[in-house]
C-alpha cells in the first residue's frame, strides 16, 4: 500500500514530460513563430526583462485583471474547501453524498475553464483588453448574485443545480 500511491504518481508524471517534449520538440516560442527567428528578423523589438516587467506593473488593465482574478480565486478555495460540509450541515446530507455533491464544483473546472478562454477572446477579438475585463467583470457580478441565491436555497436539488451553475461562472474566470 505504501508503495501503491507512488507509483500512481508515476504515469501522470512520464505523461507530463511527454507533453512537455512534444510541445517543445513541434511548437513555437511564440504567435509569430520560433523566437529566435523572429528577432533575428527583426518583427520583435528589443526589450530587456526590467522594460518588461515595468511597462506591466505599470498597466492599470493589468491591475484589474489581477485583482478580480484574485477575488475569483479566493472565492474558488473557499467553495471547494466548504462544499461537502456545508451540503452535510445543511441538507443533513451523509458526509459520502454531501461529497459527492461537492465534486460537481470541482468538476465543472474541466470544461469552464475552456469556455472561460473562449469568452476572453471572443470579446478581446472586438474590443481588445477592454473586452476582457468587461466579459470578467460581467461573470464576476453573475457569480456573486448567484452565490447570494445559492445561500438562500432551501431546497436540495435548486441548490445543487444554482451550485453548478455558480461553479462555472467561478472557473470561467
Amino acid at each position: 500500500e505504501d508503495l501503491a500511491w507512488r507509483l500512481a504518481l508515476v504515469f501522470p508524471a512520464v505523461l507530463s514530460v511527454s507533453i512537455a517534449w512534444f510541445f517543445s520538440k513541434f511548437s513555437d516560442d511564440c504567435p509569430l513563430g520560433n523566437y529566435q527567428e523572429v528577432k533575428r528578423a527583426g518583427l520583435m523589438m528589443e526589450r530587456s526583462a526590467v522594460d518588461s516587467f515595468r511597462s506591466g506593473s505599470l498597466n492599470v488593465n493589468s491591475w484589474l485583471l489581477f485583482l478580480q482574478f484574485a477575488f475569483s480565486c479566493g472565492v474558488d478555495f473557499t467553495m471547494s474547501n466548504g462544499a461537502a460540509v456545508y451540503f452535510h450541515d445543511r441538507f443533513d446530507q451523509p458526509v459520502m453524498h454531501a461529497s459527492a455533491i461537492a465534486f460537481l464544483y470541482g468538476i465543472s473546472a474541466l470544461f469552464a475553464r475552456g469556455l472561460g478562454g473562449h469568452l476572453s477572446d471572443l470579446t478581446s477579438e472586438y474590443m481588445s483588453l477592454r473586452g476582457r475585463l468587461w466579459c470578467q467583470c460581467m461573470c464576476m457580478i453573475c457569480q456573486g448574485l448567484l452565490n447570494v441565491c445559492f445561500a438562500r436555497m432551501e431546497s436540495l436539488g435548486f441548490s445543487i443545480t444554482l451550485m453548478v451553475i455558480f461553479s462555472i461562472f467561478v472557473q470561467v474566470q
